[in-house]
């Protein structure tokens, strides 16, 4: 008798070997049929039982162009290009031609049909602020939160239009509260944060902490500007004890007039609004990584901004709602060197959903630069890491950092601006390791990580990086965004220090993704974002340091695999190998061959992560008999 465990065994046996031919597999399906008939007692000929069904693909994606990314090394060969893939228990099963995959179909399996279509990996970005966008977000906090619960509202226009009318709807949302009731004022940054700046300079002309004490002396006000926040007397009561960690001159500012920083912002959002409504706040999150998912994101690198984030995180990985996957790192406020070696020890562990890649100190990277500019401009630069006795040394910045790097927990999701900053970071990486007794193997296998690179690296610093192991993430909106500014404040030459992309490459040197802006406001995708590696266009359409165009082949890598080695998981993500969790992509177009002016409008039609689908547009899902799935676009 033919028993389960014998068909399993010779399952396994065809999988390794592709099955021969499709032509054999279809008549030995076709056998298997007949002989589970059969063997089956009577009564039970008319189903197979679901234990039976494992055996089987639940997914068949085929008559597609999947791009494996199985060849993660610097060149622009991508690997295996297929037609076809099979999903089995939230993992790949197999890539190959459609006879082949088409033949591992069973009874249940969903067979779709990709009519041409490109299926890429899971698209991965090494520092996202999720928790951060989504309480700015239409189609997060927006949705979720009623004016029953907090009374909000949100501006757009230009800055100077939102600034316009920022009194009277101060007014009006504290006029709809109750007393003691939240009262939310939030704007739009536009589009990749390019308002963002000028919020912080505008909203502060027009209202302040004596006005909102005026206004609402009964309800606590916060008013989102930006990057910083404008709060009152009764806002003040609930967070400031929340910000003791805060050094003396960080903390007066906002004790004095009600204005800070994302420090204030965070712990307002997440703690003081919520009141300790974990599940309220998991809500707002989940609907802005179901966002992302729709545009492609199956995992992201983020600092744990506050305890209550990491809360809700946690409450929606455990009832298994979280939509996307994240590596998150740890950013203090407190770093005792027992709680550092602890996280040390747990490092890169955690679920398929959540897990630690690693830590920065609350005073994190700098914009200090080796460039010589204007007395102006070098008064804003900021050296943080700067090294005791010198004159920009801050003790927490120096400090923190060594006792991270000692503990031997890695340092990961870390802003970073300027190329003086990272020379006096791998200096710290150097003298930590020395100090603990590890070897530049041991340095090497830390993969400590710096973020944004706004200026920074610059080439003297390529072989450094290399020897020290190091890893780089880079935000391509900084093409758009600060390209001219360097330009104009340091010279046209050291924009090719804005997220040099192709040089690391060329160079052997690893760089990941990041867009670092809240797209839930504006509508806006990763493909978009990546983009601007290709064009290196700023906000006026101008070309900077066109050598630094990066090959769409080698981007595909940044954001896939290289993404997953930043994530510490390119044993599970990054590429469509057997074995490997079942995150992809399928999008509207081939992303390797449509114009170059069209990879910014490839829309995403599908998001699978884990095996199930995270989003299926409206389109997708009518072709394939399925519901809709996920974040749907207004139509």
């Amino acid at each position: 008798m033919l028993t389960k465990q014998h068909y399993m065994q010779g399952h396994r046996f065809a999988h390794w070997n592709l099955y021969a031919t499709g032509e054999f597999m279809i008549h030995f399906r076709r056998w298997m049929i007949v002989v589970l008939f059969f063997v089956v007692p009577s009564g039970r000929a008319e189903t197979i039982k679901p234990a039976d069904l494992t055996v089987y693909p639940e997914y068949i994606l085929y008559n597609g162009k999947v791009v494996t990314v199985d060849n993660s090394d610097f060149t622009t060969n991508l690997g295996t290009i297929a037609q076809a893939i099979a999903v089995r228990g939230g993992r790949i099963l197999s890539v190959g031609p459609n006879s082949d995959m088409r033949a591992l179909a069973g009874p249940s399996t969903k067979s779709i049909d990709l009519k041409g279509r490109t299926i890429l990996p899971g698209l991965i970005a090494s520092h996202e602020h999720p928790a951060d966008w989504a309480m700015i977000s239409p189609v997060a906090y927006g949705t979720v939160v009623t004016d029953d619960m907090i009374v909000s509202r949100y501006l757009t226009g230009t800055p100077r239009e939102q600034a316009a009318l920022l009194r009277q709807t101060v007014q009006e949302a504290v006029s709809k509260a109750r007393p003691g009731q939240w009262v939310r004022i939030y704007g739009s940054r536009g589009y990749f944060k390019q308002y963002a700046d000028e919020l912080g300079r505008e909203f502060p002309k027009v209202i302040s902490k004596s006005f909102l004490d005026q206004v609402a002396p009964n309800n606590p006000v916060i008013v989102r500007a930006g990057t910083g926040a404008i709060v009152n007397s009764k806002a003040l009561q609930a967070v400031l004890p929340k910000l003791d960690y805060l050094l003396p001159e960080d903390r007066a500012p906002i004790a004095e007039r009600g204005m800070g920083g994302t420090d204030l912002q965070r712990y307002v959002d997440a703690d003081s609004l919520m009141e300790g409504n974990v599940p309220l706040l998991a809500s707002i999150y989940k609907a802005e990584l179901e966002y992302w998912a729709s545009i492609g994101m199956t995992a992201f690198g983020s600092g744990a901004y506050s305890p209550a984030a990491l809360r809700a995180f946690r409450y929606l990985d455990e009832r298994g709602e979280f939509p996307i996957r994240t590596g998150w790192a740890y950013l203090g406020p407190d770093y005792p060197m027992p709680v550092l070696e602890t996280l040390a020890a747990m490092q890169g562990t955690g679920t398929d959903h959540m897990w630690l890649v690693g830590a920065w100190p609350v005073e994190n990277g700098g914009s200090c630069t080796t460039i010589s500019a204007k007395p102006e401009v070098k008064r804003r630069e900021s050296c943080n890491f700067a090294p005791p006795q010198s004159k920009d040394y801050k003790q927490t910045g120096y400090k923190l950092m060594y006792d991270i790097i000692r503990s031997g927990l890695r340092v990961a999701t870390m802003h970073t601006w300027g190329d003086k900053d990272i020379d006096q970071y791998m200096d710290i990486i150097e003298a930590a390791s020395k100090d603990a007794g590890f070897t530049e193997e041991q340095i090497r296998s830390k993969r400590h990580a710096f973020d944004h690179m706004a200026l920074a690296p610059r080439p003297a610093q390529y072989e450094r990086i290399k020897r020290l192991g190091l890893l780089t993430s880079g935000s391509s909106t900084f093409h758009y965004q600060h390209s001219a500014e360097v330009a104009e404040e340091y010279g046209e030459e050291y924009t090719n220090w804005v997220v040099p992309r192709k040089s690391l490459a060329d160079a052997g040197i690893r760089s990941s993704f990041e867009t670092d802006t809240p797209l839930s406001q504006h509508a806006g995708t990763l493909f978009d974002v990546l983009s601007y590696d290709l064009t290196r266009r700023d906000k006026n359409g101008k070309v900077h340091a066109p050598g630094e165009r990066m090959d769409r082949e080698r981007e595909l890598k940044v954001i896939t695999a290289w993404g997953a080695y930043y994530l510490l998981k390119e044993k599970d993500i990054g590429s469509l190998e057997p074995g490997k969790l079942a995150d992809l992509i399928v999008i509207d177009r081939d992303y390797l061959t449509v114009p170059e002016e069209e990879v910014a409008k490839i829309q995403v039609l599908a998001t699978m992560v884990g095996g199930k689908f995270a989003f299926a547009s409206r389109v997708f899902a009518a072709e394939n008999a399925m519901n809709p799935a996920g974040y749907q676009k207004p139509q």
